[in-house]
């Protein structure tokens, strides 16, 4: 990896304090989230009226529906390995009794449902311009349930990132690590530039402020930014351990397919009182060296 921040400020957006989360108690169950009736991963079917407008990235080819109101659209242009994502807050229009409902995306159209029940989906995507296209969805199954997801599967809005380093070259104070009350990326790059002597190109990251973390049945992670308009970063996690007593779940995480921060590694989950803490370890090449980084992120939940 050829700059040590792209890969500790991935972590510090997407993972979690120098010093690891204690396990807790029982804590008393969470609220359901908002959206928690109607979250979703599915990816729709290349039917020969739908095909080329997936190919030419009219329609998107995958959509994910989050607990807690946000949606994630894949739109795979050229059949391209690696989608571009848009993400934003979506609304529930309730169509008809039942489950016939339509989802909007604003700025990107729409989703209408016949059966939400069904699988798979019968769905017509409606465009900016009002060009509609019906095919059918294949929804993916949960890989994260039960208790698991009703604790983990919503949004997270960050309060807090620490970071620490050490290794060939970085300052002692930096294995203590500091704690940072923002979720600029930018922030933490330029402390990594200034303490640490590491030759980072600070304001390639200006634009990066998360908004969201957003965890989904299907086992991705999304970290969407303040600015909508710029892609999330996308990533994929699986349940290792877990100990439903104290709500502490260990998860390896990959963000590898990621063009701007390719990660990868295990976390450290940690659920109590309405809070979430990410923590994670992680040893990183830059430069022909090796560094150990620590990275945790305090979140709380985005309603």
């Amino acid at each position: 990896m050829k700059r040590f921040i792209i890969a500790l400020a991935a972590v510090a957006l997407a993972l979690t304090a120098c010093n690891k989360p204690q396990e807790g108690g029982r804590e008393s169950k969470m609220e359901t989230p908002v959206r928690k009736d109607f979250h979703a991963s599915v990816k729709l079917t290349r039917s020969d009226n739908v095909a080329l407008a997936i190919d030419e990235g009219i329609v998107p080819e995958t959509v994910k529906l989050t607990s807690g109101g946000e949606f994630l659209l894949g739109f795979n242009k050229a059949k391209t390995a690696k989608p571009e994502f848009k993400a934003g807050k979506f609304d529930v229009v309730l169509l008809k009794a039942g489950a016939h409902v339509k989802f909007v995306f604003p700025g990107y159209g729409s989703l209408e449902v016949e059966d939400t029940d069904a699988n798979p989906w019968t769905v017509t995507y409606t465009d900016e311009d009002g060009n509609t296209y019906t095919t059918t969805a294949q929804k993916d199954a949960d890989k994260l349930n039960g208790s698991v997801a009703d604790n983990l599967c919503r949004s997270w809005k960050p309060e807090a990132i620490t970071v620490a380093a050490s290794g060939d070259g970085i300052p002692d104070k930096m294995k203590v690590g500091k704690k940072f009350n923002t979720a600029s990326i930018r922030e933490i790059a330029q402390y990594l530039k200034d303490e640490g002597g590491l030759n980072i190109k600070v304001d390639e990251f200006a634009k990066y402020e998360i908004e969201s973390l957003a965890v989904t049945e299907d086992g991705a992670i999304i970290f969407n930014f303040k600015d909508y308009a710029i892609a999330p970063f996308v990533g994929s996690c699986d349940l290792l351990n877990k100990t439903e007593d104290n709500l502490t779940y260990d998860f390896s995480v990959s963000y590898e397919d990621n063009p701007v921060i390719p990660v990868k590694g295990v976390a450290t989950v940690t659920v109590k009182g309405g809070k979430l803490t990410f923590y994670t370890e992680s040893k990183i090449t830059a430069g022909g060296k090796q560094y150990d980084a620590t990275v945790s992120v305090n979140f709380s939940e985005l309603k």
